[in-house]
């Protein structure tokens, strides 16, 4: 098994502020919703759940509105929009959720889009019943 770690950090006193971003209802309690540091927004995995699991069974189209849904909220209350997304990256749990991913960030961002990746893992993701998580960079006008 191979793996990759990635880090940023952040002197205290160094420069940019560090700011938590948070619109409620994450399904992860170890991580922020997201943080704006400077002129960045960066937005951690957002989930088609919550702390109960799972809050859709409509599918991946069901599961990736709710998702993007998140992330445009996020981008709101973070100074930002979802035209201002630097890169976003999925991890699916199948081929056809990845094609899915690229339709809809698409649909959501019809010029200029971000630069994307999908990257498909094996089943199942961190909360069990959920097929995609989508994570995010934004710029902060």
């Amino acid at each position: 098994m191979k793996m990759e770690l990635q880090f940023r950090s952040l002197r205290e006193g160094h420069g940019a502020d560090r700011q938590v971003v948070s619109i409620g209802g994450g399904a992860l309690p170890t991580e922020s919703d997201a943080v704006r540091v400077g002129d960045l927004l960066w937005i951690g995995g957002q989930i088609a759940a919550d702390f109960n699991g799972p809050t859709t069974d409509g599918g991946v189209d069901a599961e990736l509105d709710y998702i993007f849904d998140r992330i445009a909220s996020l981008c709101a209350e973070g100074g930002s929009s979802m035209s201002d997304l630097l890169r976003v990256r999925a991890f699916v749990t199948n081929e056809a959720a990845g094609y899915a991913f690229y339709a809809k960030l698409k649909a959501a961002i019809p010029n200029d889009p971000p630069v994307s990746a999908v990257v498909v893992v094996p089943p199942p993701l961190h909360i069990p019943g959920c097929s995609i998580t989508v994570d995010a960079v934004a710029y902060v006008q």
